[in-house]
């Protein structure tokens, strides 16, 4: 049986959509349904479900896509998970995030990205001293006295600095 040309488009459309979003799918039977029933318009159970997975699929995508740029926050030209920093106020807005304690993505914390945040908390680092409100500045506190547990194994209590302490 021959297809029209619309129905032949349509049917081309679709494959080129599912080599992205549905691989998985068994596009070829979906196909020969089509065919069999005389067109897109005859089988339109079959189109339907092709076009729903198909739009699902792109949707996901799509969601993804928006939840990986909507959950990181660029720094010195890298891109940072909200994890990356002591003060997240809110996680959808990376754009409040404060006190980065990752030196880079692969590295994470370091001695001396710690040390910048420590500084930050107290007198302030080259000037810059952190605004962060006092009902949060506990928690912050522990995230970056963790931080500094962390990156300084070889150290007491006794030897973390004084902001971390109270």
């Amino acid at each position: 049986m021959s297809l029209s040309n619309q129905d032949q488009l349509v049917i081309a459309m679709f494959r080129k959509a599912a080599e992205k979003y549905a691989p998985q799918a068994d596009w070829n039977f979906i196909e020969a349904q089509i065919v069999t029933a005389g067109g897109v318009h005859k089988a339109q159970g079959y189109a339907k479900e092709m076009t729903l997975r198909i739009a699902r699929a792109a949707a996901a995508d799509k969601a993804d896509n928006v939840e990986k740029a909507a959950t990181m926050k660029t720094e010195d030209g890298q891109q940072y998970p909200a994890a990356a920093f002591a003060y997240v106020p809110d996680a959808e807005m990376p754009s409040t995030w404060k006190l980065r304690l990752w030196d880079s993505p692969d590295a994470k914390e370091t001695r001396r990205q710690v040390g910048m945040a420590v500084a930050a908390l107290g007198k302030g680092f080259r000037g810059n001293k952190v605004q962060i409100p006092a009902e949060d500045m506990g928690g912050v506190k522990a995230k970056v006295k963790a931080a500094w547990k962390k990156v300084n194994p070889d150290l007491t209590d006794d030897d973390m600095p004084g902001i971390l302490k109270g």
